[in-house]
């Protein structure tokens, strides 16, 4: 023990010297390298597939789910953008 009663290489370990963390955090390296494009979903779930009709998911399930094609794996429902985009188009109302 040293005169102050701390063990020397306790107060080593204690008081290395401070090194900054580097831009983006410390496991840099270990991070999956980003897509370099944007990936739009082929396919979405039905509070996803309501956001992107701008209702909400009741209104989705009582309007919508019986007229679009879904694909069903297991408890999973994913119901195809274009079928959307489709159910959107016939929906639409024309112009008077």
């Amino acid at each position: 023990m040293s005169p102050q009663g701390v063990n020397p290489a306790y107060r080593r370990r204690t008081l290395a010297p401070f090194q900054p963390t580097p831009p983006g955090g410390p496991c840099l390296s270990n991070r999956p390298k980003p897509l370099p494009l944007a990936v739009s979903p082929i396919a979405v779930d039905a509070a996803t597939g309501a956001a992107m009709l701008g209702m909400g998911y009741d209104s989705f399930a009582r309007y919508v789910k019986p007229h679009v094609r879904s694909i069903r794996r297991n408890r999973l429902q994913l119901f195809p953008v274009a079928e959307l985009e489709r159910w959107a188009r016939e929906s639409a109302e024309s112009v008077l």
